[in-house]
């Protein structure tokens, strides 16, 4: 039996810790999120989907303007990935 510890309680909360279980090898996995997904943009998790949208937009629209604002758009990894995925604009 799985379970996850997350939820919605505002706009200051996010998965810290989770609890869930591999449907492909019925594992139970820990999740521990090291940093604040508030003040570190987690690229494999949001970063991947931020990516796969602005892919999927542009081929549909190549002029398409995508942008981020918030705590991440400060943060100098987040900014170096948002460049990587060539975002247009950043701001905090």
């Amino acid at each position: 039996m799985g379970g996850s510890e997350s939820g919605n309680r505002g706009g200051d909360s996010g998965t810290g810790v989770g609890f869930t279980r591999d449907p492909g090898t019925g594992e139970n996995v820990l999740y521990v999120k090291k940093d604040n997904p508030f003040a570190v943009l987690d690229e494999k998790g949001p970063g991947k989907l931020m990516e796969l949208a602005v892919k999927w937009g542009r081929s549909v629209k190549s002029d398409l303007l995508v942008g981020v604002c918030g705590e991440h758009g400060d943060h100098p990894a987040a900014i170096a990935f948002c460049d990587m995925i060539r975002l247009d604009d950043m701001s905090s």
